[in-house]
């Protein structure tokens, strides 16, 4: 086994255990908690909860990012904001 294959099983290894914080992955990506909330809705990111914190895996991260790169835009539910009603 030469040193690539190592770092590349320590690199695995290190993916499936390490946790990366939903607020530095908006950062990251420049997006919005309604769109993670959306890509989760989806079933393309699902996050772990501790406490009342939400983490992502690195590994997941990772597959979608690899993923995104060759499917192309991805849309996001959303809802519309609730009608107002104007008083006549």
């Amino acid at each position: 086994m030469d040193s690539n294959d190592k770092h590349d099983q320590s690199r695995s290894v290190l993916d499936d255990i390490c946790l990366v914080p939903a607020p530095q992955i908006r950062r990251a990506w420049g997006l919005c908690e309604t769109t993670m909330w959306g890509l989760e809705k989806k079933g393309l990111l699902h996050p772990v909860r501790i406490g009342r914190r939400k983490y992502y895996m690195l590994r997941e991260l990772r597959k979608f990012l690899d993923e995104a790169k060759h499917a192309g835009p991805i849309s996001v539910p959303w809802r519309p904001a609730a009608p107002t009603h104007s008083k006549p």
